[in-house]
């Protein structure tokens, strides 16, 4: 072999460990993209994981504020109703209370209010005062009719004298002891202040059934 073919196998050579080292080197990158595209692909896919969970969290948190938002509306609705249910009832007691003053039978429920107020109070001798407008209409007559009604009731005599008063301005009456150290307001507005507190706690109880039928706070 010549020098020149013996530089030829050289180079030949040379070549040929390049092109395997080339070769390597390329099958390593291959290798080693693979795992990258790989390790990217589960990352991507917990990534998404991720996403999905949180959107379905933010979700779930917009529906529980969305809700408790129209419960709140409908808590709030509801009180309103019931404070104007309330507010109807009570006017209504008002509207009822003027139109028995201008009623025939205003007297006769006169003189049960007074008969009431004298028997809890359990005194032989009362004075009854009217408003002036009820006074007018009935005078001292409603002494005697008074007297006979508290007999024929409670089987006692008991002496009653009336009188006027200008500041009872509504139906009803007010009884007192002689010395006026004991008296029982039997007035239209105080009568309500005694049973206000049970006509709202039924009327509540009430509104609350109605409401629970219409499943308000489901």
């Amino acid at each position: 072999m010549n020098q020149t073919e013996s530089v030829d196998v050289l180079c030949k050579k040379i070549i040929e460990d390049a092109q395997g080292q080339a070769d390597a080197v390329i099958t390593r990158a291959r290798a080693k993209a693979a795992e990258e595209l790989s390790l990217v692909r589960q990352e991507a896919e917990k990534m998404q994981q991720r996403l999905l969970r949180e959107a379905s969290q933010r979700a779930e948190g917009e529906q529980r504020k969305i809700l408790s938002m129209v419960k709140l509306e409908i808590k709030r609705l509801y009180l309103s109703a019931r404070q104007k249910v309330r507010e109807k009832v009570f006017q209504q007691a008002v509207r009822g209370q003027e139109e028995l003053r201008k009623s025939g039978n205003y007297p006769e429920r006169l003189k049960k209010l007074a008969a009431e107020a004298i028997y809890v109070l359990e005194l032989s001798e009362v004075e009854v005062y009217l408003g002036e407008e009820e006074y007018r209409l009935l005078g001292e007559k409603f002494a005697q009719s008074l007297s006979d009604y508290t007999r024929d009731a409670f089987q006692k005599n008991v002496g009653v004298m009336v009188f006027p008063d200008s500041a009872i301005r509504e139906a009803g009456v007010i009884v007192k002891s002689k010395d006026k150290h004991i008296i029982f307001d039997n007035t239209f507005s105080a009568r309500f202040r005694r049973k206000k507190e049970s006509v709202t706690m039924a009327l509540e109880k009430e509104l609350e059934i109605i409401a629970k039928a219409n499943n308000l706070f489901s």
